[in-house]
């Protein structure tokens, strides 16, 4: 079984406003990263308690404790 770059691991994420789900690179998550929802337009900025739980699963993703 071959194992994923990083590159390759995404994270999935409902927009609040619309629901909608975009998948997003783990390489363009970082704190204060700007997720723009490409439905309706609402841009959210990955901070505080948003980040922790983004840095939570990027963990899962990739493996890295």
């Amino acid at each position: 079984m071959e194992e994923k770059n990083v590159e390759d691991h995404k994270i999935s994420f409902s927009c609040p406003v619309c629901a909608h789900k975009t998948d997003y690179p783990v390489t363009h998550l970082m704190e204060g990263a700007i997720l723009s929802c490409p439905f309706c337009k609402l841009t959210l900025k990955l901070h505080g308690h948003m980040w922790q739980d983004v840095l939570k699963e990027i963990r899962k993703v990739t493996g890295k404790a």
